[in-house]
This record gives C-alpha cells, structure tokens and sequence, in this order.
C-alpha cells in the first residue's frame, strides 16, 4: 500500500486497519516553475511567440497541475540569475522544480559552449549572456532532487531562435 502526500511537510495518516509495517507513506514537497520568455530583445532580433509560449506553459502548469508559477517576460541576464538564487534559497529536497526558457540561444564553437541570451544581450558581447555553466552551477546550488529544464532555444546556429554572432 502506497501513500503519496502532496504538498510540503504534510505527513499522510495511515488507515487504523492497516499495520504500519506494510505502508509505505511518500511525502513529497510542492511543486515550482520558473518560466521565462523573451520577445523583446534590445540589440538583436525580436521573437514573436516566446513571452506567449511561456504564459501558457505557466497557465498550464498551475492550472492543471498545481504548480505554483513565477513567470519572467523580457527579462535580463542580472533578473534571471537573481530569481534562481532565490529559488536557490526557498526550496528544499522533496520539492520539484521545472524551468522553462523560450528565447534566443547561441552556441559558440570556437569554446564548445552553448548561451541563453536574455534580452539585454548583444551580438558580439558575451559578457550579458548566460553561459549554460552558470545555470548548471546554480541548479547543482539548489537542495531540491527534481529539477527539470525545458529549454525552447536554439543552440545549433541552424534554427530561428540562433542569431548571428561573431567571437573570433
């Protein structure tokens, strides 16, 4: 027999006919999203569907499935890095957190390394793009066992959501 809790810290209570050596109790944390989209890039080209893509991922996931969502729209680098340090801090082992980004992605060959590119970034200047490293280092930060990444960004360079870049 399996009981599954959700929600944090709530313990399940186990039917008095039923031994408690043969339950099994699962309590599992809440549930989180982080959705970004970004449209309105300031220095590169404008996305169309990427803010609207996010709102009904966001939509989705608290309306049918309980999440409880913080949803950034054209946000910068210094916006997205500071909201998963906050998320850093707030969640704990048994919550579950998905991130979303839809926006323009680059990957550079030259350093094998591939980019999101919040809207404050530039074409041929790393310094406000977000190197994958930075979110793999701060999702390791985060206490949480399920984190999930959805990315809708292109890295290849061959799709519509790459722009053309120049680090040589």
């Amino acid at each position: 027999r399996f009981t599954i809790v959700r929600g944090a810290g709530q313990i399940a209570q186990v039917p008095k006919e039923t031994p408690a050596e043969d339950t099994v109790v699962i309590a599992t944390g809440g549930y989180y999203a982080l959705i970004i989209g970004n449209n309105e890039y300031k220095h590169l080209t404008k996305l169309e569907t990427a803010v609207k893509d996010a709102q009904e991922i966001a939509k989705v996931l608290k309306d049918n499935y309980g999440f409880k969502t913080k949803l950034l729209t054209n946000a910068s680098r210094k916006v997205i890095l500071s909201t998963l340090n906050d998320y850093r801090k707030s969640l704990k082992e048994n919550d579950h957190f998905l991130i979303y980004y839809a926006g323009h992605g680059e990957f550079e060959k030259a350093s094998n390394k591939a980019y999101w590119l919040p809207v404050d970034a530039q074409r041929d200047d790393p310094s406000e793009w977000i190197i994958a490293d930075d979110i793999t280092s701060n999702i390791k930060r985060i206490s949480s066992r399920h984190i999930l990444i959805v990315s809708d960004s292109c890295y290849s360079g061959t799709l519509d959501r790459t722009v053309e870049t120049d680090l040589r």
